[in-house]
């Protein structure tokens, strides 16, 4: 069980000399100014809202990235059912109707993507306040449907398909399914009984707009720096049309020397934080 933790907190690891930072950076280069947010999934509409700076960034962007446009409900919908679904007690089945969205089924999410969807409600439940545990709008469909109210673009960096084979291949790899089950029936079974954990550091320091940055590290791990990598030329294409950009991509994304924040300064542009 403590390697399967160790493996759930690997994205929220930080080096020792990691420094606090905001969440949203302006980007600059000739005259169009754009932002960068560092989201995180855990968060939804009221913490956009409670903050003005973030809001005004959008409000003013022509342009709006984000990692994907797409539902995933089609994709999973149309696979046929898991068999460790089987596995799972009539009360572990109960919570996760709390924990899936209702238009999807839940026999035909993988345990990975199960784990994942799990780990996020179980950090809101344990990690958010009152006013931010009660969102059901989280920041990427939030951000996607106030764009498209305001007739901006609006572009996806990858196909949803691309994010859930990132999620099947890269994330827990290597990882027995039994050790995976076992870890879900886990998480379950503290929800159900109303248990909080106390890994709330990153979701706490997100609260108040700022994240731990180790810009002096350079992060092997797949889902994050293949993305990057495929992410950035989209990224550059749209800031070189000297529009007003909106990009919205996971915090973990903008961090390290392979971050997508020092791509852009290696790029030469100018990156700073917004004070929030």
């Amino acid at each position: 069980m403590k390697k399967i933790i160790v493996l759930f907190i690997l994205l929220a690891s930080f080096n020792v000399a990691a420094q606090e930072n905001s969440i949203l950076w302006k980007v600059e280069r000739g005259k169009a100014v754009s932002y960068l947010l560092g989201t995180n999934h855990v968060f939804g509409k009221t913490f956009l809202e409670n903050n003005n700076a973030i809001i005004k960034a959008l409000k003013d962007a022509d342009v709006v990235l984000l990692e994907n446009i797409e539902t995933k409900d089609s994709i999973v919908n149309a696979r046929q059912p898991f068999a460790y679904v089987n596995s799972l007690a009539p009360a572990e089945k109960t919570v996760l109707e709390k924990v899936v969205d209702k238009n999807v089924d839940v026999s035909k999410l993988t345990i990975r993507e199960l784990l994942l969807l799990t780990q996020n409600y179980w950090d809101k439940f344990s990690c958010l306040n009152k006013k931010y545990k009660q969102d059901v709008l989280m920041m990427d469909t939030y951000i996607q449907n106030y764009a498209l109210a305001q007739k901006k673009q609006v572009f996806g960096l990858e196909p949803m398909a691309t994010t859930i084979d990132f999620v099947q291949n890269e994330y827990l790899k290597g990882v027995e399914e039994t050790k995976m089950i076992a870890s879900l029936k886990y998480k379950l079974d503290a929800i159900s009984k109303g248990q909080i954990h106390n890994n709330c550091e990153m979701d706490q320091l997100y609260t108040i707009g700022k994240f731990k940055f180790t810009f002096d590290t350079i992060l092997d791990l797949p889902i994050v720096t293949t993305r990057n990598n495929s992410w950035i030329t989209k990224i550059y294409e749209v800031l070189a049309d000297n529009k007003k950009a909106f990009i919205a991509v996971g915090a973990a994304h903008l961090d390290y020397k392979n971050g997508i924040i020092a791509m852009l300064q290696q790029r030469g542009y100018t990156v700073t934080p917004v004070a929030l």
